[in-house]
């Protein structure tokens, strides 16, 4: 395979029919472009959009977000899922705000140093905002690279995982960094998809190894199956005389917990309208 060659392909296709008009795409900038990464990890775009729109209207900047309570910053994540992301967003704000006045950084390792921040995460910001070419691996790319080059094997597993770090290096340009990275990042999401891909409007299906094989199904290679452990738990709910639920906050993950027999912890109640009450 030609590096130069599928990257190419990768930038020209995207001209034409990648993804130009998402929101933090629009006055494009680190912030946005950090805050869009999180809030996609393990999230689809069209989840996100909304909630991206009242993060940024809220939090416009850095400064904003670092100065404001968590408890804001829950309340508009509220419905995304996986409130550490939140947590580690505004703890990564207020480093940003303390340690570098405010200003992002620009080389990898500052990156990776902050809360919530891995390789990928780190690169794709510092590609998409700012044209500095680092090589992204997330779960869209893994998929495109490994049945492009019928890679076997877990990619989170050490020995895949490392050859492929080194195939998106290879494949990343010098040029048009910002367009290789949104291309291939879309064509992991709209054309080589986890089921279904559109394996003919593929612009490197021509010499994809999975494609030739007729085994484009086969990879990425599924996570081993592993044995998971039983655990029995007992819960407790409390509801007083007017039918409220006592909840309290959790101290380092998730929003509410059951107070339990936590009495001595101060309780807030939230009134039932009719409906059957979750514990989350």
């Amino acid at each position: 395979m030609s590096a130069a060659s599928f990257a190419d392909r990768l930038v020209t296709w995207y001209d034409e029919h990648g993804r130009h008009d998402l929101p933090w795409q629009r006055d494009r900038n680190a912030y946005r472009v950090w805050v869009s990464e999180i809030m996609l990890q393990q999230t689809r775009v069209a989840t996100v959009i909304p909630y991206f729109d009242r993060f940024t209207t809220r939090f416009p900047g850095v400064t904003d977000l670092a100065t404001a309570e968590v408890d804001a910053v829950l309340g508009l994540w509220s419905g995304l899922g996986y409130y550490g992301r939140a947590r580690h967003l505004h703890q990564a704000a207020r480093i940003l705000v303390a340690r570098h006045g405010g200003v992002f950084p620009t080389d990898l390792e500052a990156w990776c140093a902050l809360p919530g921040v891995g390789r990928s995460t780190a690169a794709a910001v510092l590609a998409l905002a700012m044209e500095i070419r680092h090589p992204i691996l997330d779960g869209n790319v893994k998929r495109v690279l490994t049945r492009h080059q019928a890679i076997a094997g877990w990619p989170q597993d050490p020995s895949v995982l490392h050859p492929l770090w080194a195939l998106a290096e290879a494949c990343t340009p010098h040029q048009r960094v910002a367009a290789y990275t949104q291309a291939i990042m879309d064509v992991g999401a709209t054309v080589c998809t986890r089921t279904r891909p559109a394996c003919v409007r593929c612009p490197v299906g021509h010499d994809c190894r999975a494609y030739a094989l007729g085994r484009v199904a086969d990879f990425p290679t599924p996570r081993p199956k592993r044995v998971l452990p039983i655990r029995e738990i007992r819960l407790v709910m409390l509801v007083d005389s007017t039918g409220a639920v006592l909840l309290e906050r959790r101290p380092s993950s998730g929003v509410w917990g059951g107070c339990g027999v936590f009495l001595s912890v101060p309780q807030i109640t939230i009134q039932r309208s009719g409906l059957p009450c979750t514990m989350v």
